[in-house]
């Protein structure tokens, strides 16, 4: 979990670096951006097997009861429990991949070649301030 954590910021550092020195991306960072779309799910996952897996040497280990460590909610319950939780995570990935799959067609709706400059990777034209109105 820390791990992925840790590459999750390195890959972000990596892109403001670029973007600050207005330098163009390289094709790997792409790819490593792809890479990373569900690094947040697997440390998520990695978080929860280490809690889950630490707990396993205190019943080895005779500290904790095995008849302690059990639950006494009957196991439909548990079964429901399970269910409604991948029912809800399968109803949020769709949601997320189709999010990402809209805003990726509507940004390509209103991408302008002419505004696109491949050296830097950056947009061509510069925003300009309007001055404050006079009163």
């Amino acid at each position: 979990m820390v791990a992925v954590g840790f590459l999750m910021l390195v890959v972000s550092w990596f892109g403001i670096y670029y973007f600050l020195r207005k330098k163009p991306l390289p094709q790997f960072y792409y790819f490593g951006l792809l890479a990373m779309t569900f690094s947040g799910w697997v440390a998520t996952l990695a978080g929860w097997y280490t809690t889950e897996v630490g707990r396993q040497p205190y019943l080895v280990q005779g500290v904790l009861k095995t008849a302690d460590a059990i639950t006494s909610v009957p196991p439909a319950h548990i079964g429901l429990s399970l269910a409604i939780y991948l029912i809800v995570y399968a109803i949020l990935l769709v949601a997320f991949i189709s999010t990402v799959f809209y805003l990726a067609k509507k940004g390509e709706d209103k991408f302008d070649p002419k505004e696109f400059n491949p050296a830097t990777g950056q947009r061509r034209t510069v925003a300009t301030i309007n001055p404050p109105l006079s009163l």
